[in-house]
C-alpha cells in the first residue's frame, strides 16, 4: 500500500495527504497529492542536493511555449529546501504506447528529434563536457553514485576508474543541440490516443549539450525493449545512420553517474 503523508511544508503550499512515489539518494523525495484543486507532483531535494528542483523549475520556465513540458504551479524555498509543484500530464511513457514497435520507436525519435532541433542560441544552460566530467567528479568524491543503477556492463569496476576513463576519453569538440540529459522513455510522455508528444518530463538536465548525451542512453533504453534492431529503426526515424564509437562510449560511461 502507498504511504501516506502529511507533510510539513512551506506556509505558500497545502499541506498533505500525499503519497510517496519516491525517495532517491541523499533526502530528494517525489510526492503525489492535490495542490489548488489540480493533480499535481511534489518535488522536494535539499538545496546541496546535486540534482535540487531549481534546476528543473528554471528549465521548466524556459521551456514553456517552446515545447510540451507539464505546467508549472508552485515553486518554494525554505531554509533547508526547495518545492516544485507541476500539474500532472494526460500521456503515458512512449513505450507503453499501444501500436507496433516500429511506429512507437518512430514516436519516441520524432520527440527526441523535436526537442534536438529547438535553437539553442539563447539557451542560458550549458552542460559540455568539461561540466559533465566535473559533475561525474563531484558525485564521486561527495558518494553521490548509486551502484543499484548501473548497467551491467560497468559493475565490476570502481567508480574511480570509469572516472579516469571518462576523464581520457574526453571528446573534444561537440555536436551541440538541446538535450533532455535524461531521455529515457519513461520521461517521454505520448498522448494516449494519438501518439503524439503530451510532454518531457524531469527537465532538470535540458541543456545545450552535444547530441550523444540523449543518444547513449536512448541505446540502453531502446535496446532493452526492442534488442539491436530497435536501435537501427530508431536511428533511422532521428534521421542519423552513423555513431562516433569513442563519442558514443564517454557518454555511455558519464551517464552512469547521473
Amino acid at each position: 500500500m502507498a504511504e501516506i503523508y502529511d507533510l510539513t511544508l512551506p506556509p505558500e503550499l497545502q499541506k498533505g495527504p500525499w503519497q510517496l512515489l519516491e525517495k532517491g539518494l541523499s533526502g530528494a523525495s517525489v510526492f503525489k497529492g492535490v495542490f489548488v484543486e489540480r493533480d499535481c507532483y511534489l518535488k522536494i531535494t535539499p538545496h546541496a542536493h546535486r540534482m535540487a528542483v531549481k534546476a528543473e523549475y528554471e528549465r521548466l520556465k524556459w521551456l514553456q511555449g517552446r515545447i510540451p513540458v507539464p505546467e508549472i504551479l508552485a515553486y518554494v524555498e525554505d531554509e533547508a529546501r526547495q518545492y516544485l509543484v507541476t500539474a500532472t500530464v494526460d500521456g503515458i511513457d512512449a513505450f507503453e504506447f499501444d501500436a507496433k514497435p516500429d511506429d512507437i520507436i518512430r514516436l519516441y525519435a520524432k520527440a527526441i528529434r523535436r526537442l534536438h532541433d529547438l535553437p539553442t542560441a539563447d539557451c542560458p544552460f550549458t552542460w559540455i563536457p568539461d561540466e559533465q566530467i566535473a559533475f561525474a567528479q563531484k558525485s564521486v568524491q561527495n558518494n553521490q553514485v548509486n551502484d543499484d543503477n548501473r548497467d551491467e556492463a560497468f559493475k565490476e569496476r570502481s567508480w574511480e576508474s570509469m572516472l579516469e576513463e571518462l576523464i581520457r576519453l574526453r571528446p573534444n569538440d561537440a555536436d551541440l543541440v538541446m538535450v533532455h540529459g535524461d531521455a529515457y522513455n519513461d520521461n517521454v510522455l505520448l498522448n494516449p490516443s494519438s501518439g503524439e508528444l503530451a510532454a518531457f518530463i524531469d527537465v532538470g538536465f535540458v541543456a545545450v549539450a552535444d547530441r550523444y548525451t540523449d543518444l547513449a542512453m536512448i541505446y540502453d533504453d531502446v535496446v532493452d525493449y526492442y534488442g539491436i534492431e530497435g536501435w537501427q529503426a530508431f536511428l533511422k526515424h532521428y534521421g542519423s545512420t552513423e555513431v562516433e564509437p569513442q563519442r558514443f562510449r564517454f557518454y555511455q560511461l558519464f551517464n552512469e553517474f547521473i
